[in-house]
C-alpha cells in the first residue's frame, strides 16, 4: 500500500506535514534541518497507523474513559474498546478518522472532522459533533488550534488535546510546573521523582500519568543538540499528561484539557475534572503553541 497524501507547510525556518487521512496527524516538524517532533515512520504511514506519527489530536476527550462506559446526566453510555486488548476508550474518535481538507495555503491549513454516530456508531461517540483542527507556521514556531462544536441536540461532555511526540536523548531535560498527579490511588501530591519544577532528565524515567494544576509553560531542551522547545497553551488546556515509556526514544508531553477518566469523575463529584458541557451549537476550543530556540554555544 502507498504512503497516503500529505499536506506540506513551511515558513521561515520550519517546515511541517501533516496527514488529513490518519487523523490529520502531524507527521513532521523541523526547524533549521533538525526533528523538532519525532517524525513518521514510514511503516506506519504505509499501515496508516496514528501511533507512528508526529502528533495526533485528542477529540472528542482525551485519555482513557475506564472500562469503556461512562454516565452522563443519569444515562450510561457505552463505547468501543479502540486501543488493542486494553479494557478502556482512548482518545476519542477523532485519531483513528480521516480528515477533510477545508483550506489550505503556504504555511497554514485548516481540517474538518464531522461525525454522525448515526452514521458512524454510537459506540464511537454517542453525541454528533463538528471539530476544526488549524494548523499554522509561522516564524518562530507552530500553532495548532483544535475547536469542538456540538452539533446534536442534547447537551455533551468534551474535552480536547494534542498527543505530540518528541525526540529523546539522554541529556534531554523537562521543566514543567505542576499541581498534582493522578495515581491509583487518587489524585496525590507530584512526588520527588517527577518534579520538573526546576528542570529534571527525562531519560532515566518510566512515567505516564496525568499531572494537574500545569501553570505552564513546559519547556524540553536538548543540550547536546544545542535546542530548546517551549509548549504553551490556552489555560482550558490545564492539565498534562507525560508519557515516557521504558526503551523507546521519544517523550510525551500532552497539553489536554480534561483528566484521566474525566467523565466518570465528574458523574461522582469529582471537582476539577476539566470536563466541559457543551449545549447544542455550543463551541469548545483550544490552542497550543510550540516554540523552538536554538542555544548558543557554553
Amino acid at each position: 500500500m502507498a504512503k497516503p497524501e500529505r499536506v506540506r507547510l513551511a515558513a521561515g525556518p520550519f517546515t511541517a506535514e501533516l496527514c488529513p487521512e490518519i487523523g490529520g496527524a502531524l507527521t513532521r516538524f523541523q526547524g533549521w534541518g533538525m526533528d523538532l517532533l519525532r517524525p513518521a515512520h514510514p511503516d506506519a504511514l504505509v499501515a496508516r497507523d496514528p501511533l507512528g506519527m508526529s502528533c495526533y489530536l485528542l477529540i472528542p476527550f482525551s485519555n482513557r474513559v475506564r472500562n469503556a462506559r461512562f454516565t452522563f446526566e443519569g444515562r450510561s453510555y457505552e463505547l468501543a474498546r479502540n486501543f488493542g486488548a486494553e479494557p478502556n476508550a482512548i482518545h476519542g474518535n477523532g485519531w483513528q478518522r480521516a480528515w477533510q481538507v477545508e483550506e489550505t495555503a503556504a504555511a497554514a491549513a485548516r481540517l474538518v472532522l464531522v461525525h454522525d454516530p448515526a452514521r458512524d456508531g454510537a459506540a464511537a461517540w454517542p453525541f454528533a459533533y463538528r471539530a476544526t483542527e488549524e494548523v499554522a507556521l509561522a516564524g518562530d514556531g507552530l500553532d495548532i488550534r483544535l475547536t469542538i462544536e456540538n452539533a446534536d441536540t442534547r447537551r455533551m461532555p468534551a474535552g480536547l488535546g494534542v498527543h505530540p511526540f518528541f525526540p529523546l536523548t539522554m541529556a534531554a531535560r523537562l521543566t514543567a510546573r505542576l499541581g498534582g498527579v493522578w495515581l491509583a490511588e487518587g489524585h496525590e501530591a507530584v512526588p520527588p521523582a517527577w518534579n520538573f519544577a526546576h528542570g529534571a532528565p527525562v531519560a532515566p524515567l518510566s512515567v505516564d500519568h496525568c499531572f494537574t494544576g500545569w501553570t505552564g509553560p513546559a519547556v524540553l531542551e536538548w543540550p547536546e543538540r544545542r535546542l530548546r522547545l517551549t509548549i504553551a497553551a490556552a489555560p482550558l488546556l490545564r492539565n498534562l499528561v507525560i508519557y515516557v515509556p521504558r526503551a523507546h526514544d521519544y517523550v510525551c508531553v500532552e497539553p489536554v484539557s480534561n483528566v484521566n477518566d474525566g467523565f466518570n469523575l465528574a458523574a461522582a463529584g469529582v471537582p476539577d475534572t476539566g470536563v466541559v458541557v457543551l449545549a447544542p451549537g455550543e463551541k469548545l476550543s483550544a490552542s497550543v503553541k510550540f516554540r523552538p530556540e536554538r542555544l548558543s554555544r557554553a
